[in-house]
């Protein structure tokens, strides 16, 4: 056994032995602020109360996955009757900094728990030059715990540490989108949802299986997400409203 695998089970027996826990945070790459810009005044929200609705169906859709894993939501939203045509936009385009550190930092995200704001009008623009009506933002993020259980004592051993189920883990995933106009900015909806996986007796590696569990979460959330967007899309006072020739 290696010198630092042996350093990382005494650590580990310790932690079993003092009841210590672990947590994570695998954040978004950012969030999106309207007008991050500028300070928002009263004539900024007479113009959103006379941004008029505009969706026409079918419709096309430029999607910002700000979140750090790669699920194919392009794939999913294609699924929907009402969308003709769906472009992913990369979040190397609206926050490099963010995109590029993590992915030569594997740690960057336990100290970045809250993304930064990307400019919505940048956004929209990027949209518009792929020729999208709608621009869906959507991210997820992961929180995980670890502690001890009432089967820890038994690490003490130390060749038991890799066979005894002694941590109790709980790994939540969140799901948010918003749905904006490329051309006005009017924010049509927003969705919000979670999955929450426990386990009172999990083994030592259970931590290097959460890409899997999150994954599986984010699909478990696809069918009520894809609901979110299709109701928006057909909601009739989102549609645009054509005059009637007398």
């Amino acid at each position: 056994m290696k010198v630092s695998q042996l350093l990382s089970l005494l650590v580990l027996a310790s932690c079993a032995v003092s009841g210590c826990s672990t947590s994570q945070y695998l954040s978004a790459y950012s969030s999106v602020q309207a007008d991050s810009l500028k300070q928002i005044n009263d004539e900024d929200i007479q113009k959103a109360f006379e941004a008029v609705p505009q969706i026409t169906i079918p419709a096309t859709i430029a999607i910002y996955n700000a979140s750090q894993d790669k699920f194919p939501f392009q794939d999913s939203i294609l699924t929907i009757s009402e969308i003709s045509r769906a472009v992913e936009i990369s979040p190397s385009l609206l926050d490099p900094q963010a995109y590029y550190r993590s992915q030569v930092d594997p740690h960057w995200s336990r100290y970045n728990s809250t993304p930064s704001p990307i400019d919505l009008k940048q956004l929209r623009l990027y949209a518009a030059q792929t020729k999208a009506d709608l621009v869906l933002f959507v991210s997820s993020s992961t929180s995980f715990n670890q502690e001890a259980n009432i089967l820890s004592p038994l690490y003490a051993g130390l060749v038991t540490i890799p066979f005894v189920p002694g941590q109790r883990v709980q790994l939540t995933t969140y799901l948010e989108a918003y749905i904006f106009d490329v051309r006005n900015g009017l924010l049509y909806s927003s969705y919000r949802d979670k999955r929450v996986f426990k386990r009172k007796f999990a083994k030592v590696n259970f931590s290097q299986k959460i890409d899997q569990y999150k994954a599986g979460q984010v699909q478990n959330m696809i069918p009520e997400f894809l609901e979110y967007v299709q109701s928006t899309l057909n909601h009739p006072e989102l549609r645009l409203q054509f005059a009637h020739a007398e």
